[in-house]
């Protein structure tokens, strides 16, 4: 994942974290932040 980040142009490379950050603090729904913070709504 690092190597691809780094090939489509960041300057840093990104890691899972930074997506599950960005889902959290971004425009997903309920359902798609779930999915990627790993939350279980049980």
């Amino acid at each position: 994942m690092e190597r691809q980040t780094l090939g489509a142009g960041f300057e840093k490379a990104l890691g899972p974290k930074a997506f599950r950050r960005g889902a959290a603090n971004g425009n997903a729904s309920d359902a798609v932040r779930d999915q990627m913070m790993r939350h279980d709504p049980r």
